[in-house]
């Protein structure tokens, strides 16, 4: 491993690490490994001064470790990681520590800043706090008391409290309803000055708070000067060009490969040494264009299969004591005061009938199959009608 603290230059190169002279952070082939699966191998990218960057990738390519190692949290098993002198990194972490439990909000994230200046600059605890939407009765209540968003958000507050110089975010609106999303990505996109890093399956977020994207995959980064959305779309064409370019080099390859065998087996039948050396020869530029073939990414291996067509399980939905009621307040919306058993069966793609269809009623189209239809007590005429047992 190898760590240089001091200023780090990178120089412009199209779709490479980065496109300005100067980096606060920079990685050069960094390889990581648990045991004997590595992570990755030849990363390279570089982070400027204030930049806002996505980091996206398929799930399980490392993501998560590639922050903890910015981060100082792991070691890296090979590679250069370099950072401007005296540059502080701040990563907030995926869950809130047990011992935390017990402390307010205001003192838990009055922890992320140095104990000399907590008092002089209590005033950031609350700024960062009221930025997230914190009251005041809220900044004072302890944190086993709050959810799981509240709590998210007072580790990110912690994480800025300190004013540090890169910010590394990994899922930061997990466990947040939208309205705290929102509110998150205001914050991201208008108040937060420093650079970031955004680990995030959330293509909205990403496309409206970022400017660059690094897409981690097969080991590597590729990097964009593009939100994620664009990024995706860049990478899919190179992706595409890529598949082109590989298949045209393994046709050329094909070709000398029967080109190279007519000409050993004329040396052979022909006694003819001239054959063979063309033969020979023919087989390292083989060899030669096999070792620098286009790389294409490996394709994903997960499948989901749904079956539209029919049912393959006798049952679909048994409910018992369900009380149904109209949440608008209809006529006949209340529960029901006798218990309710539902059954739905269904052996096959003919017999496409709806939860609770009457007895001797037609078969549905097929549009129309699989709705669980109930009956309003208030209605007269309705078809289908639910009849309970």
């Amino acid at each position: 491993m190898s760590v240089n603290p001091g200023p780090v230059c990178a120089s412009s190169s199209s779709g490479g690490a980065g496109s300005f002279s100067m980096s606060i952070l920079s990685a050069e082939k960094l390889g990581f490994a648990y045991g004997a699966r590595t992570v990755f191998s030849d990363v390279a990218f570089a982070i400027g001064e204030g930049e806002r960057v996505g980091l996206i990738g398929p799930n399980g390519c490392g993501k998560s470790t590639l922050l903890r190692v910015m981060a100082g949290r792991e070691e890296i098993d090979g590679g250069r990681l370099g950072q401007r002198r005296g540059l502080q990194i701040a990563y907030v972490d995926q869950i809130l520590p047990a011992e935390k439990e017990k402390l307010t909000a205001r003192a838990a994230v009055a922890e992320g800043m140095p104990t000399a200046d907590r008092a002089i600059y209590a005033y950031r605890v609350d700024a960062a706090l009221a930025a997230f939407g914190f009251s005041e009765a809220q900044m004072d209540q302890p944190l086993a008391e709050l959810s799981g968003g509240w709590r998210r958000l007072v580790l990110i507050a912690r994480a800025v409290v300190s004013e540090p110089d890169l910010l590394l975010l990994d899922e930061p609106t997990n466990h947040l309803d939208l309205a705290k999303i929102l509110r998150l990505e205001a914050w991201m996109r208008d108040e937060l000055a420093c650079a970031f890093i955004v680990v995030s399956h959330d293509r909205t977020l990403l496309d409206r708070t970022t400017e660059r994207t690094l897409v981690l995959r097969d080991g590597a980064i590729q990097a964009f000067d593009h939100p994620c959305s664009r990024a995706r779309e860049l990478l899919t064409e190179r992706d595409i060009a890529a598949a082109r370019a590989r298949a045209a080099e393994e046709d050329e390859v094909r070709r000398l490969e029967a080109s190279a065998k007519r000409l050993a087996t004329w040396g052979k039948v022909f006694d003819n040494e001239k054959f063979s050396r063309r033969a020979k020869s023919m087989e390292k530029r083989i060899d030669k264009l096999r070792a620098d073939m286009t790389a294409v990414a490996k394709k994903d291996k997960r499948q989901l299969s749904l079956a539209d067509d029919e049912a393959r399980a006798n049952i679909l939905l048994r409910c018992q004591n369900l009380a149904v009621s109209a949440p608008d307040g209809r006529p006949g919306g209340a529960p029901r005061t006798r218990p309710r058993r539902v059954s739905c069966r269904r052996t096959g793609p003919a017999d496409r009938r709806p939860i609770g269809w009457r007895a001797g009623a037609p078969a549905v189209p097929a549009a129309e199959a699989g709705t669980a239809q109930f009956a309003d007590p208030g209605r007269a005429d309705q078809s289908p009608r639910y009849r309970g047992p």
